[in-house]
């Protein structure tokens, strides 16, 4: 922002400027100018969740931590609720994953509500899949090569791949 404000400040256009850090901070109401939205790798950094069959459950993927101390997968009690599952999840084999992700869902549902009452448009550049399925998309980026997600946390790009029929269905 500081560097944003700085360039259009030496053009002459820094009182035309205004930062939001998120879409509700917008201008609502007969105030609200139509949104024009671009956003490239945006949704796959937003946070998601993992499920892991075991037997005839999905249990919640989570990090905990190994007799060294080392970050480490662990399966959670808690349990996702099947009809949230894609068809077909009962003949996927033990260690299977599912990915969702409320937060990218939300937050597309708010993008939508905006859309709806101020008018605009939205251009979202992501990877991703057209149809909800299987597998671990979940990933780190570290100089320029992948990593292992859960080494040296802090220290590389994570990454997951967009589900974007729940997006379409969120909006």
């Amino acid at each position: 922002i500081a560097r944003q404000r700085k360039v259009l400040s030496e053009a002459g256009f820094a009182d035309r400027a205004h930062w939001h850090a998120a879409l509700h901070e917008l201008p609502a109401g007969p105030d609200a100018a139509p949104t024009i939205l671009i956003a490239n790798e945006f949704l796959d950094v937003l946070p998601f969740r993992q499920y892991v069959k075991k037997g005839k459950a999905w249990h919640e993927r989570a990090i905990g931590i190994d007799e060294n101390g080392a970050l480490t997968w662990k399966l959670a009690p808690a349990l996702i609720d099947p009809a949230l599952l894609p068809p077909g999840a009962e003949r996927e084999p033990d260690g299977a994953v599912f990915e969702t992700a409320p937060a990218r869902e939300a937050w597309v549902s708010g993008l939508a509500e905006r859309l709806s009452q101020a008018g605009g448009m939205a251009l979202l550049i992501d990877y991703g899949h057209a149809q909800a399925g299987f597998g671990d998309t979940f990933q780190a980026i570290r100089g320029h090569a992948h990593a292992d997600p859960l080494e040296s946390p802090g220290l590389a790009d994570l990454t997951s791949h967009v589900d974007f029929a729940a997006l379409a269905r969120a909006a």
